[in-house]
């Protein structure tokens, strides 16, 4: 699962979890509905406009869906603020990852397994933009 972790001083003011989990495949059907009056078209573009975000740097357009990305996990806490132009918080952010990547078998590589169950750390400058969304037939 992936989480969101906002700075101390966020969490202090949204009074929010350290860890907010986020999954794009996890979408609710409010949620979908609720993205072109957050100014995107789908949730694809939501995804691109931040993968942009994170390999390219800051723009309007990225800062729109890094805003859309916060604003879902507050929300999905249970922290209820307006998305309008007063909506701002710190871009000192992080994500958590603590599903690791599987250790290689045996097999695979034989001699080299090292199963580290040591959590992933990554700041949305270095998040990885992940291409995998789930899809309900």
């Amino acid at each position: 699962m992936r989480y969101l972790i906002l700075s101390d001083r966020d969490r202090e003011r949204f009074g929010c979890p350290d860890k907010m989990p986020f999954e794009w495949g996890r979408l609710t059907n409010k949620e979908v509905a609720l993205l072109p009056k957050l100014g995107f078209k789908s949730l694809a573009e939501v995804h691109r406009m931040l993968g942009q975000h994170i390999e390219e740097g800051v723009s309007e357009e990225s800062i729109k869906a890094l805003d859309v990305v916060v604003w879902l996990a507050l929300r999905r806490c249970g922290v209820h603020v307006p998305f309008d132009e007063n909506f701002e918080y710190d871009l000192d952010m992080e994500w958590f990852d603590d599903d690791p990547a599987p250790a290689p078998s045996v097999e695979e590589d034989p001699g080299k397994a090292r199963g580290s169950a040591a959590p992933r750390k990554s700041s949305p400058r270095t998040a990885p933009s992940s291409s995998r969304t789930s899809r309900r037939k």
